[in-house]
């Protein structure tokens, strides 16, 4: 009986799934962009009766960024256009330009006039829908084109480890990619604790000061045991509460070597913020 009972709500909850998002198709087909339009996408703006528009503000911003990467050096293209767009708009855009966010602009067709929502659900081979709408289009096709060419070099760049001459050292991949992508990514990287050198873990995540980003915290495992004992130890407790001790401090340490998984690496292109 239980087992019935458990399946039972297994398929009531796989067909809500489906629905929902079959209702959210056709919502988008219908032009209510609500749930689809939930992320900023530079140059677009939602109007007050949920109808998506070009952002008058942001429109050059948007054609700057594809123009910037299609120029930019093939061997650091999204390093390059995040310096350049965030160093001459940064007064201009609700948030700074990162990593994943350009990724995922260069390639979406909604800058060419064509707003395509898709989404899979369990148990469901997938869906999709496709509009045309000129009056969304920022982006020239030949540009949008030609910007996509270069995506999927740059693509085939990191991920092809068989090619000569295209041994990646580890200065290289910090210099293109940062330092928190890369320990993401990669088993070669580690954050190592300054007082203990022992390998960090991950700790959750803190808000950056006058920002709505957030920043991976680590701890050391070792000396977060001596921490605790300082902690019971009423004449330094009152300083942790006032200032950080020494024990709190760390900073990141990467192994000066070559990496030499660079297929781990490559999945950071496919990454969300961190």
């Amino acid at each position: 009986m239980t087992w019935v009972s458990s399946m039972s709500g297994e398929i009531e909850n796989r067909n809500k799934a489906k629905h929902t998002l079959k209702g959210q198709i056709e919502n988008f087909t219908d032009g209510s962009y609500e749930t689809w339009f939930r992320k900023y996408r530079i140059g677009y703006k939602s109007s007050e009766d949920d109808l998506l528009e070009k952002d008058t503000d942001e429109v050059a911003i948007a054609e700057a960024i594809f123009r910037i990467f299609e120029k930019a050096e093939i061997h650091r293209p999204y390093k390059e256009t995040i310096e350049k767009v965030n160093a001459q708009y940064e007064n201009v855009l609700d948030e700074p330009l990162t990593h994943s966010r350009l990724k995922t602009m260069l390639v979406d067709p909604l800058y060419i006039g064509n707003p395509t929502v898709s989404g899979e659900s369990i148990g469901d081979q997938g869906q999709e829908a496709t509009l045309d709408m000129p009056d969304l289009q920022i982006i020239d096709e030949d540009l949008f084109r030609r910007v996509n060419e270069k995506v999927e070099k740059v693509r085939e760049r990191y991920s092809n480890t068989n090619s000569p001459g295209e041994v990646l050292d580890l200065e290289f991949l910090l210099f293109e990619f940062g330092v928190m992508p890369l320990v993401e990514s990669s088993s070669e990287i580690a954050v190592l604790c300054s007082k203990c050198g022992s390998a960090m873990v991950r700790d959750g995540k803190s808000p950056l000061k006058n920002s709505k980003r957030k920043a991976v915290r680590y701890k050391c495992l070792e000396c977060d045991e001596e921490k605790k004992e300082a902690d019971e130890d009423d004449e330094r407790k009152g300083s942790y509460k006032t200032f950080p001790n020494t024990l709190e401090f760390y900073k990141i340490k990467l192994f000066d070597e070559i990496v030499d998984n660079i297929d781990e690496v490559s999945r950071f292109l496919d990454l969300k913020d961190i």
